[in-house]
């Protein structure tokens, strides 16, 4: 399968950033909602899970894309699994907060309490994938081969031309691929 670029660059990792954010943020806004009792703050903590489960609508359909295109076999493959099953799991778990919360105005303590619970298992699973997902990218080098048409687009955002210019750095042969002297990871 052909690999899909966006500038360049593979799509999940510009999709992920917003849902995880916003998950990660619901958190202190439930537990400071509790605290001082604000029903303003729960409702940023409700709209954050909505924007984050919107968001993750993206990202999800990207990431299956990546894993189907950039994904070989072995170690990467299990981890992309296993980043896959964390992640689905936090959004499963985020979206059955949702449905404890009941709208906007605090529910009852119980149900407040289940849904503080359950936002911090969302967090852990999706800090914990985002480790994995990590993992992938910076361990095991899963990642788009470099080739002319997205050096370019490269070269024009970011630092990766080597100080060439850009006709230079599209005709050269490309970044070395190989690891640091004393890089001894499997």
């Amino acid at each position: 399968m052909r690999r899909v670029l966006v500038l360049g660059h593979p799509p999940h990792p510009i999709t992920v950033h917003l849902p995880i954010g916003l998950w990660t943020a619901v958190m202190p806004f439930d537990m400071l909602a509790w605290w001082m009792s604000s029903p303003t703050l729960w409702a940023a903590a409700h709209w954050a899970i909505v924007a984050g489960l919107l968001a993750a609508a993206i990202s999800i359909p990207t990431g299956l894309l990546d894993f189907a295109t950039n994904v070989g076999q072995g170690r990467p493959a299990n981890l992309a699994t296993v980043h896959l099953l964390l992640m689905t799991a936090a959004t499963v778990v985020f979206a059955v907060s949702l449905l404890y919360r009941g709208g906007i105005p605090p529910p009852n303590n119980t149900a407040r309490l289940l849904a503080l619970v359950l936002d911090s298992l969302g967090v852990v699973l999706v800090s914990v994938g985002g480790w994995f997902g990590g993992e992938l990218v910076y361990g095991h080098r899963v990642e788009p081969s470099v080739t002319r048409s997205n050096r370019r687009a490269s070269c024009y955002f970011s630092t990766s031309c080597n100080g060439l210019g850009v006709r230079q750095a599209i005709d050269s042969p490309g970044p070395s691929r190989r690891r640091p002297a004393g890089w001894h990871r499997d």
